[in-house]
Protein backbone atom coordinates (compact mmCIF):
# COMPACT_ATOMS: atom_id res chain seq x y z
CA UNK A 1 0.00 0.00 0.00
CA UNK A 2 2.67 2.05 0.49
CA UNK A 3 4.30 4.31 -2.27
CA UNK A 4 7.06 6.82 -2.85
CA UNK A 5 5.79 10.43 -2.20
CA UNK A 6 5.43 12.35 -5.31
CA UNK A 7 8.96 14.94 -6.14
CA UNK A 8 7.16 18.12 -4.22
CA UNK A 9 5.02 16.31 -1.74
CA UNK A 10 5.81 16.70 2.59
CA UNK A 11 4.50 13.68 2.97
CA UNK A 12 3.69 10.37 1.77
CA UNK A 13 0.63 8.08 2.78
CA UNK A 14 1.58 4.44 4.96
CA UNK A 15 -2.16 3.52 4.65
CA UNK A 16 -5.24 4.53 3.18
CA UNK A 17 -9.13 3.25 4.25
CA UNK A 18 -12.18 4.63 2.74
CA UNK A 19 -15.63 4.12 3.66
CA UNK A 20 -18.87 6.53 2.71
CA UNK A 21 -18.71 8.24 6.03
CA UNK A 22 -14.71 9.20 5.26
CA UNK A 23 -10.97 8.38 5.58
CA UNK A 24 -8.74 6.86 7.68
CA UNK A 25 -4.90 7.79 6.64
CA UNK A 26 -1.55 7.21 8.30
CA UNK A 27 1.13 9.83 6.57
CA UNK A 28 4.82 10.25 7.15
CA UNK A 29 5.76 13.32 6.95
CA UNK A 30 9.23 13.75 4.63
CA UNK A 31 11.66 16.34 5.17
CA UNK A 32 11.76 16.61 9.12
CA UNK A 33 14.73 17.09 10.80
CA UNK A 34 15.95 13.45 12.18
CA UNK A 35 15.13 13.79 15.79
CA UNK A 36 12.00 15.28 14.98
CA UNK A 37 9.69 13.10 17.71
CA UNK A 38 7.49 10.02 16.10
CA UNK A 39 4.55 11.32 16.75
CA UNK A 40 5.44 14.13 14.08
CA UNK A 41 6.90 12.32 11.88
CA UNK A 42 3.69 9.50 12.04
CA UNK A 43 0.27 10.99 12.11
CA UNK A 44 -2.89 8.94 11.73
CA UNK A 45 -5.89 11.22 10.41
CA UNK A 46 -9.45 11.20 9.60
CA UNK A 47 -11.13 12.61 7.15
CA UNK A 48 -14.83 12.68 7.66
CA UNK A 49 -17.26 13.06 4.38
CA UNK A 50 -20.52 14.42 4.23
CA UNK A 51 -20.88 17.29 1.63
CA UNK A 52 -17.64 16.63 0.09
CA UNK A 53 -14.56 16.35 2.85
CA UNK A 54 -14.01 19.49 4.87
CA UNK A 55 -11.39 18.56 7.80
CA UNK A 56 -8.24 16.84 8.42
CA UNK A 57 -8.55 15.75 12.16
CA UNK A 58 -5.57 14.13 13.69
CA UNK A 59 -6.17 11.05 15.40
CA UNK A 60 -4.62 11.26 19.33
CA UNK A 61 -2.54 7.76 18.84
CA UNK A 62 -2.25 5.51 22.32
CA UNK A 63 -1.11 2.23 20.97
CA UNK A 64 0.09 -0.26 18.16
CA UNK A 65 -0.25 -4.10 18.35
CA UNK A 66 -0.24 -7.18 15.78
CA UNK A 67 -2.86 -9.68 16.61
CA UNK A 68 -4.26 -11.64 14.10
CA UNK A 69 -4.13 -7.86 11.91
CA UNK A 70 -3.00 -5.09 12.73
CA UNK A 71 -4.45 -2.83 15.56
CA UNK A 72 -3.86 0.76 16.46
CA UNK A 73 -5.48 2.28 19.55
CA UNK A 74 -6.02 5.86 19.07
CA UNK A 75 -7.89 8.16 22.12
CA UNK A 76 -11.37 8.06 19.30
CA UNK A 77 -11.61 4.25 19.13
CA UNK A 78 -9.48 1.81 17.67
CA UNK A 79 -8.44 0.51 14.04
CA UNK A 80 -8.03 -3.61 12.86
CA UNK A 81 -6.64 -3.60 9.58
CA UNK A 82 -5.42 -6.17 6.64
CA UNK A 83 -4.56 -5.26 3.52
CA UNK A 84 -8.09 -5.24 2.44
CA UNK A 85 -10.50 -4.02 4.33
CA UNK A 86 -10.18 -2.22 7.84
CA UNK A 87 -12.99 -1.75 10.74
CA UNK A 88 -12.53 1.17 13.27
CA UNK A 89 -14.36 0.87 16.35
CA UNK A 90 -15.10 5.09 18.07
CA UNK A 91 -15.49 5.25 21.60
CA UNK A 92 -19.21 5.95 21.07
CA UNK A 93 -19.51 2.03 19.85
CA UNK A 94 -20.39 3.00 16.19
CA UNK A 95 -18.34 0.63 14.06
CA UNK A 96 -17.22 1.73 10.81
CA UNK A 97 -16.23 -0.44 7.97
CA UNK A 98 -13.67 0.98 5.31
CA UNK A 99 -12.14 -0.46 2.54
CA UNK A 100 -8.02 -0.35 1.85
CA UNK A 101 -7.09 2.40 -0.68
CA UNK A 102 -3.90 2.24 -2.32
CA UNK A 103 -1.79 5.55 -1.88
CA UNK A 104 -2.16 6.63 -5.09
CA UNK A 105 -6.18 5.77 -5.37
CA UNK A 106 -7.01 8.36 -2.38
CA UNK A 107 -9.99 10.67 -3.90
CA UNK A 108 -8.33 14.09 -5.04
CA UNK A 109 -10.49 16.30 -2.63
CA UNK A 110 -9.08 14.30 0.26
CA UNK A 111 -5.37 14.36 -0.80
CA UNK A 112 -5.54 17.93 -1.15
CA UNK A 113 -6.94 18.38 1.98
CA UNK A 114 -4.08 16.04 3.54
CA UNK A 115 -1.77 18.73 1.62
CA UNK A 116 -3.13 21.82 2.92
CA UNK A 117 -3.22 20.42 6.40
CA UNK A 118 0.61 19.62 6.16
CA UNK A 119 1.33 22.50 4.92
CA UNK A 120 -0.45 24.70 7.81
CA UNK A 121 1.30 22.49 10.54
Amino acid sequence: MTHPPAASSPYQILFAFTAAAGAVLEIKRIGLPADAPRSRKYQWLWIAAGNGPQKVLPLQFVSMSQEDCQVRVFAEGTLRFGERDAAMTLSTGQMLHLRACAADAVPPDVAALVARYVAAD
